[in-house]
């Protein structure tokens, strides 16, 4: 789980609707807004899992993930990751290149 530092407060998140560029994926579409600090946030809809359970097993899992892509980070960037249906069935070694890829598409990660 990242730190609540690294996550984006309400108003933090409502801002990145306005300013965003959109980055997708297969499992999950990418939000980046350019700033001076580098925090996430993950949003998973009851479209893309019904129960809370699952729901919430998703973000963790996303988090997880986020916070380790994180450390790689080169830029600051507000960054919202949101859920799209198949996630749940995408293992965690997918879900990290899936992420390191589109976030370095986004030009947060250095390309290697």
């Amino acid at each position: 789980m990242l730190p609540r530092t690294q996550r984006l407060t309400r108003a933090e998140f409502l801002a990145t609707k306005h300013k965003k560029k959109l980055f997708h994926s297969p499992v999950f579409l990418v939000s980046v807004t350019y700033s001076e600090t580098l925090k996430g946030a993950v949003v998973v809809s009851k479209k893309v899992a019904r129960g809370a359970v699952e729901r919430n097993r998703i973000r963790r899992r996303m988090y997880a993930v986020l916070q380790d892509v994180l450390k790689m980070a080169q830029n600051n960037a507000h960054i919202v990751i949101v859920a799209k249906k198949g996630i749940e069935t995408t293992s965690f070694d997918e879900l990290h290149n899936e992420l390191t890829h589109t976030l370095t598409e986004a030009q947060i990660l250095a390309q290697s």
